[in-house]
């Protein structure tokens, strides 16, 4: 039965969860011990995404999330200017 719902729980809540998962991520990097990190969040998880649009709600929820500012994907540069494509 998990099998079958997950999947549709998961895209359901698909930006909520990445935006938690990375604002999780950046509380860990910036919390002292790795201050010098605290500004490089970046992401790179085009080629895992199954589509155009389903990465792009991804880097929509890592910067609501982390406040993300680098990103792999020139067309989420483009459609979020506040990014730099590295």
């Amino acid at each position: 039965m998990a099998a079958v719902y997950e999947p549709v729980f998961i895209r359901a809540f698909f930006k909520s969860i990445v935006a938690t998962e990375a604002h999780e991520i950046d509380k860990i990097i910036s919390d002292g011990r790795a201050a010098e990190f605290s500004n490089r969040v970046s992401e790179f998880g085009k080629r895992a995404a199954p589509n155009e649009d389903f990465h792009l709600d991804a880097v929509e929820a890592n910067i609501v999330g982390a406040g993300l500012k680098l990103t792999s994907n020139d067309t989420a540069a483009l459609v979020y200017p506040q990014l730099r494509s590295g």
